[in-house]
């Protein structure tokens, strides 16, 4: 995923020369396969972050039960400092989710012509304020903290990528 600094971190997207159906079947499950590991690697690196949150949370309440008075400050600054480390590694070592047809990024806040969700061309662009909106699958996809929508296919060129989506 290239960002682009200069320009208040943008995501480039690589202009598609092919879509979903310009791809024979054997080429389309090869683009599933070779997807594979990273959707696995992207599903661990979430469960991953969750229980680290999780046991951080667990971590500051009991700081905070355990030491009522007496240096509950330092606690409190070594756990923000534990966990700001934990954000900042867990930042760098999010896997991308590249399209091994196009190679957009699938996650990516820009979104194509295609739906993420059921790969179908019929994705309605949303304005300013409402969000775009599949008519075959019925599915919103709004982004606030974090994805309201599971990819399963890429928006870009419409390539279907994993069944149980990421």
């Amino acid at each position: 995923m290239a960002k682009n600094f200069d320009s208040g971190f943008t995501e480039r997207l690589i202009p598609v020369a092919r879509f979903a159906g310009d791809y024979s079947p054997e080429e389309r499950h090869h683009f599933r396969e070779i997807f594979r590991p990273k959707a696995e690697q992207y599903r661990r690196y979430s469960r991953r972050t969750l229980i680290i949150g999780a046991v951080a949370f667990v971590a500051w309440i009991a700081a905070i039960q355990i030491f009522p008075r007496a240096g509950l400050g330092w606690v409190c600054g070594v756990l923000f400092i534990a966990l700001l480390g934990l954000v900042i590694l867990s930042w760098f070592s999010q896997p991308l989710l590249k399209c091994p047809a196009c190679h957009n990024s699938v996650d990516s806040p820009k979104l194509g012509r295609y739906c993420p969700e059921c790969g179908s061309g019929e994705l309605k662009p949303g304005s300013w304020w409402r969000s775009p909106s599949c008519t075959a699958c019925g599915k919103r996809m709004y982004r606030q903290k974090s994805r309201g929508y599971t990819i399963r296919a890429c928006t870009h060129c419409g390539v279907l990528l994993d069944d149980n989506g990421v």
